[in-house]
């Protein structure tokens, strides 16, 4: 299967369809059957990441985008078992996924189900810890604060939330002076899992 994959990428003609990337939107042939298929970008950054996932998350292929500017490259998915898969753009502030299914060597793509998860923000300034995410579908975020002192080698948990039914996510947390150590952050939302690490 990786062979397959590898192998595709230098196909560079005979193009069925195209998916561009501009500005946030998107263009493909809706609900069309496909045999080899192109993911471009237009306005491609250096350093962000192009995967395709399966349904249990496993990651098929990963690749880095090595310069800016237009991306293109082309995949024979027909290789890939039966079974639902997605592409996942990760721009590095927001994920874009765009799901295709393989049935017995034929490929259906879906404009109508493509995602846009924008990523939870986090930041600390005067010992104040900033949590901020814009969610257009108003889906939970579960926050979870862990603290690690220096002479300890377990993150201890501090307290957990959950915000719901929220478009513009707001939280602000206090964080003791006295307490010097390791803050660890883990937020949970869309069936996504983010980490962020403070050290004070």
């Amino acid at each position: 299967m990786k062979t397959a994959i590898k192998k595709s990428m230098i196909i560079v003609a005979t193009l069925i369809a195209t998916l561009s990337y501009a500005k946030g939107s998107t263009s493909s042939n809706s609900d069309e059957k496909l045999k080899l298929f192109t993911f471009s970008i237009k306005d491609a950054v250096k350093g962000q990441q192009l995967s395709i996932i399966n349904i249990n998350g496993i990651i098929i292929y990963k690749e880095e985008i090595k310069k800016n500017g237009i991306y293109s490259k082309t995949f024979d998915l027909t290789s890939l078992p039966n079974g639902n898969y997605f592409f996942e753009l990760d721009k590095g502030i927001e994920i874009t996924t765009t799901p295709f299914t393989v049935t017995y060597n034929k490929v259906l793509f879906n404009k109508n189900d493509e995602t846009k998860l924008y990523k939870p923000f986090v930041r600390i300034k005067n010992n104040f810890l900033y949590i901020s995410q814009l969610s257009l579908d108003k889906n939970p975020l579960k926050i979870a604060l862990y603290y690690n002192a220096p002479e300890n080698d377990n993150f201890e948990l501090l307290f957990t939330e959950t915000i719901n039914n929220t478009i513009d996510i707001g939280r602000i947390y206090k964080l003791s002076k006295k307490e010097t150590g390791t803050y660890k952050v883990i937020l949970k939302t869309e069936n996504k899992t983010f980490v962020e690490k403070i050290t004070q």
